[in-house]
């Protein structure tokens, strides 16, 4: 397993499912047969090896395309530093197989990310974090397995220094040839390296502000869903007990107490169902189901039934339907009681739906995404049960929130805002606000793809224009290399004119920097040394 190339970047992540890499994605001896290759015999068969190297590892994990091009990279680029023939520090540093491999993995990374970019598309540009997390996850392998592959190059090369490659340095690399291209090796990566900086601070702080504003923007949907909730609530309650406190109830006329639920809903819209129980708790009348058999009451409205016999006082109930996308309802409970003589007639229930329900459609709607983007809301019983999702197969399932997840900061005191992925490793953002005096709970989920529209619409003109001006400084920065190393370049063209003894072509440099008076001192030289010349000439 250790001389089987192992890809830098696990495949099967699924790029939605990336999971953790381990000590089994560290293969020790992976490249160090391309490193020996390469200080023993050359690039032939450091190449060779390194296809051989990518095609054992496809045979192994699956074919991919940038596999077979990072082992071939590799190859070339620790042989080309191992047997180069340029003098130097630096030179001579990289001719070494530990720097030279450290230099491979400086280059290949970047290259993955591209890799990453090409292989997710779209899906992968819409979650920059979760390519960022799994391109990052990769370094520490492909670094590990360059590291150790380059330390056996070190050791193969002190216990057998004879059979190692070694080359006297005769020639000026291509940075160092003449002033300018020095000034440019050493200025432009530093310019190129600032704009980076720029970027990236750029677009963090930005998309900071952006799940500030988006976490903002859920906190005040979740209250407004979550001031409706106890309205809700105290409506049905209050209603409940008007209706039970109508004296055709008193009676045993079952015609005039059905004709008074038919009344309680036609006139107000909030009840869909209403049963009245006598003092045994049997159903006696119901309305528009007369059949209370076919409501199949569940053991928790039957237990809110008996308290309010036994107790006399208000409850409500909720009521999971047996049938697959049923609305979840409410059940409020009220003692029917004879207020002359204080004598309990029965109870009344009410049932009302919390979906279609006038008092929640303002709930309702701010929980199905028309203002939070893209996201979802939806609420939780005290026992972490939901009651109503857009989603109806979700209804009845059980969520928890995960306290040991990322906090993120908010505006209230009372909700939680965190940060997490979805089964499919998506990053979301989640607020978590309990009722007050209710143990209901509202939950709003908004994928980060929101934060993200909001970040491109604040930070693409600004990229764009660091960007441009980026590239003008570049523009600016190679100009005025090129004014500051011309006039020396010429001053060394006209010293070579005078050493060849070509006296007649003036030094046509002045000004009064330092390389001007350095020219006019030219000058005189010339001039002085022409004289003295031609002085000896008529001699």
């Amino acid at each position: 397993m250790a001389v089987i190339p192992q890809f830098s970047i696990a495949q099967g992540y699924k790029f939605l499912n990336f999971g953790a890499l381990g000590a089994v994605h560290v293969t020790p001896l992976a490249y160090a047969p391309i490193v020996l290759a390469a200080g023993w015999w050359g690039y032939g068969c450091a190449i060779l090896l390194g296809l051989t190297g990518s095609l054992a590892h496809s045979l192994w994990h699956g074919l991919y395309l940038f596999t077979i091009l990072e082992w071939a990279m590799v190859a070339a680029i620790v042989t080309f530093l191992m047997r180069q023939d340029y003098i130097g520090k630096l030179p001579m540093i990289t001719r070494n197989p530990l720097p030279a491999v450290l230099v491979a993995f400086s280059i290949l990374w970047p290259l993955q990310l591209a890799y990453l970019i090409l292989d997710t598309g779209p899906k992968g540009l819409a979650q920059p974090d979760l390519l960022a997390t799994v391109w990052s996850g990769g370094a520490p392998s492909l670094f590990s397995n360059l590291f150790f592959a380059g330390i056996v190059g070190e050791l193969t090369r002190r216990i057998a220094p004879y059979r190692w490659f070694n080359r006297t340095p005769r020639r000026i690399p291509p940075y160092a040839t003449n002033l300018n291209r020095r000034l440019l090796f050493a200025l432009l990566p530093m310019t190129i390296f600032g704009i980076a900086i720029l970027f990236w601070a750029n677009t963090r702080i930005v998309s900071n502000a952006a799940t500030e504003l988006v976490i903002d923007q859920m906190t005040r949907d979740a209250k407004n869903a979550a001031d409706v909730v106890p309205f809700f609530i105290r409506t049905g309650e209050r209603l409940v007990l008007d209706l039970s406190s109508d004296p055709s109830l008193y009676g045993r006329d079952i015609v005039d107490q059905t004709k008074h639920l038919s009344q309680g809903i036609s006139t107000i819209p909030y009840f869909n169902q209403l049963v009245f129980f006598d003092t045994y708790g049997r159903p006696v009348t119901g309305y528009p189901e007369n059949d209370v058999n076919l409501l199949e009451l569940t053991a928790g409205e039957i237990a809110a039934v008996q308290n309010g016999l036994q107790e006399r006082q208000l409850g409500h109930e909720l009521v999971f339907p047996n049938q697959r996308d049923a609305p979840v309802l409410v059940s409020f409970v009220s003692p029917v009681i004879e207020p002359n003589t204080d004598v309990l007639i029965g109870v009344l229930l009410g049932r009302a739906n919390v979906v279609t329900s006038p008092l929640m459609i303002p709930a309702i709607k701010s929980l199905q995404g028309r203002l939070v983007g893209s996201g979802i809301g939806f609420i939780t019983d005290g026992q972490d049960r939901i009651i109503y999702h857009p989603d109806p197969n979700l209804v009845q399932k059980e969520w928890q929130p995960d306290f040991s997840a990322e906090t993120l900061r908010t505006s209230s005191s009372n909700g939680i805002a965190y940060s997490d992925r979805d089964d499919d490793g998506l990053r979301r953002l989640i607020y978590y606000l309990p009722v007050q005096d209710y143990s209901w709970k509202i939950v709003i989920e908004v994928p980060f793809s929101s934060v993200l529209v909001q970040a491109y619409k604040t930070s693409g003109p600004l990229t764009l224009l660091l960007l441009a001006v980026g590239a003008i400084g570049i523009l600016f920065l190679l100009a005025i290399s090129s004014r500051m190393t011309l006039p020396l370049g010429l001053l060394a063209a006209a010293t070579e004119k005078i050493t060849e003894g070509n006296l007649a072509d003036p030094v046509d440099i002045d000004g009064p920097d330092e390389v001007g008076r350095l020219g006019e001192a030219f000058e005189r030289m010339r001039t002085r040394v022409r004289s003295q010349v031609e002085s000896l000439a008529f001699c």
